[in-house]
């Protein structure tokens, strides 16, 4: 993973550099360095670090879900004259979206009442803002334009 982000400029550049054989060695010994912090904090940390560190994997992990419900919802407005010829139906749509957001909520709002899941809560939030806003503070945004603009162009031309 740390690879691919340095290949796309989302994570350092030396992340992505690979050793004669291929190996991205220093993806891997970044992850190798991640696992042996959570190795060691599992013996100096509480006893209930593993609560902490799993329920703060899902807000982040939720985030995708929230976009495609979301997605699917401005699709099929968007489309809607196409959509009884759509090939992929989703039952009782939009209700279904609309249901499935509402029980993503509930439990990010059961995660602030839970003693055990609120700082991880805290954190996921905290950590989405800092990925929101590196996002744009480093460019991010514009160099994915770029190369869509780029990707669109290529096309053109081929077509």
């Amino acid at each position: 993973m740390l690879y691919t982000l340095g290949m796309n400029g989302q994570a350092p550049k030396f992340f992505a550099k690979v050793s004669n054989s291929g190996v991205p060695l220093f993806g891997t010994f970044g992850v190798i360095v991640g696992l042996a912090i959570g190795v060691v904090l599992s013996y100096i940390a509480p006893e209930n670090l593993f609560v902490h560190v799993y329920s703060a994997s899902v807000l982040p992990g939720m985030i995708p879900w929230f976009v495609i419900l979301i997605s699917q919802i401005k699709f099929r407005k968007v489309k809607k004259a196409e959509m009884h010829n759509h090939p992929f139906k989703m039952p009782f749509a939009p209700v279904t979206n609309y249901l499935t957001i509402a029980f993503l909520l509930m439990v990010l709002i059961g995660m602030w009442f839970n003693d055990d899941t609120r700082i991880s809560l805290m954190v996921g939030i905290g950590f989405l803002a800092i990925v929101a806003i590196s996002y744009f503070a480093f460019g991010i945004d514009k160099r994915v334009q770029a190369n869509a603009q780029t990707e669109a162009q290529k096309e053109d031309k081929v077509g």
